[in-house]
């Protein structure tokens, strides 16, 4: 069975890649900030909590070996950057150089990075 983590599988992208990829016989690991809401819940996947942009808590909580990523995590509304610049560069670039470190390179066949930004100004 192909090995799946899904970074912000809890999200509303992640739920539908996790649904689809489950249809299609994947085993998914799922890591997101938060547990899935109760709709979203998908049985079958198996569900980390975590916050991408510490390292030290990524080696602690994920320790599989995957063949595929997708990360669809990190913040979708993106005010002013300069506001919350630090956290957006946390989320996205910092989690994403911390996955890379602490995954099996021997194992990986693909890795997925999807952005969608919304600009909410008013």
């Amino acid at each position: 069975m192909k090995k799946l983590l899904l970074v912000g599988g809890t999200g509303f992208l992640g739920f539908h890649i996790a649904r689809e990829a489950k249809k299609r016989g994947y085993k998914i690991t799922s890591l997101s900030l938060k547990k899935p809401k109760k709709k979203r819940f998908i049985k079958g996947v198996k569900y980390i909590r975590a916050d991408i942009s510490s390292l030290k808590i990524l080696k602690a909580k994920v320790n599989s070996n995957f063949e595929y990523i997708i990360n669809a995590g990190g913040y979708g509304i993106h005010p002013k950057f300069g506001k919350s610049g630090d956290e957006l560069i946390k989320s996205h670039y910092s989690g994403l150089i911390n996955l890379i470190e602490i995954l099996s390179k021997k194992k990986l066949k693909d890795l997925f990075k999807l952005e969608v930004l919304l600009n909410m100004e008013k």
